[in-house]
Formats: structure tokens, sequence, C-alpha cells
């Protein structure tokens, strides 16, 4: 097989993967699953730069999926502000940003830490995304 042809498979696995983590990840607070959102992720129209703005055309077209509840401060409760996670891949890569709706930008709160300094990490407010790759529920990347 091409290796053009191995990446375009790779591409779609991992899509395919990142689609039951995506359930479990909106877990309401009752711990029932709520009415499943449908995700269709297709291929990115155009090249993605990775520089904070989400201006591509790419990102126009790519899937997106509200986020329905937070885990701090609150325990799986709906978020105070709008937020969503889009999701797109080209043939090496998966592509995530997220759009939050914030409407007082500047009380947000953010540290400049170490790397791993994750006690000071979890106190910021912040977004994160796990890849649930061996689908079990169990382990993921984050």
């Amino acid at each position: 097989m091409a290796l053009k042809e191995k990446a375009k498979n790779a591409a779609r696995t991992a899509v395919v993967l990142l689609l039951p983590c995506l359930a479990v990840a909106q877990q309401g607070a009752t711990g029932k699953n709520p009415p499943a959102q449908t995700l269709s992720v297709t291929q990115a129209v155009s090249a993605i730069r990775i520089d904070g703005n989400l201006d591509e055309e790419a990102w126009k077209h790519a899937a997106i999926l509200d986020i329905r509840y937070e885990w701090t401060p609150g325990e799986n409760v709906p978020p105070p502000v709008k937020s969503e996670c889009l999701v797109t891949y080209d043939l090496s890569r998966v592509y995530i940003a997220f759009r939050c709706y914030d409407p007082e930008p500047g009380k947000i709160r953010a540290h400049l830490m170490d790397r791993d300094s994750i006690d000071t990490f979890i106190q910021d407010d912040h977004i994160s995304f796990m890849l649930d790759t061996f689908n079990d529920e169990r382990r993921a990347f984050q």
C-alpha cells in the first residue's frame, strides 16, 4: 500500500475513533448520556495554519460539537457561556479547535507557568479534549 494511502486510512481511522469519546465527554449530571449529537467529520477543504485564528475555509466546514457540560467549578452542569469544539482532518492530522464565547474575556484566568505545573493549571480557565483511541472509555490522550 502506498504511503499516501496509508496516511489517508490512518486519518479516517483516527476520526472514527474520535467519535465515541465525544459522546462520553457529554455525559450529564445524572450519569446518563443526553440525546446524542450526531457529528459528521469531513476532510478539511483547505490547508490549516496553526496560529490561533480560525479564519481558514477549512474551519467554516468543520464539524461542530456544542459543549453542553462543564466539570468544574460545577460537576457536569451546563456552562455559563457557550463553547464549541470544531473537528476536521487532512491526510496526516486530526485538527481540533475551540470557540469560547465569553462576554468578559478580561476575567479569564491564565497564569504563566511551567509546562507540568498541573496544580496551577487546573485553577485557570481552560478547555480540553480527550481522544479515546482505545475506545474503552478508560484511557485517552488529552
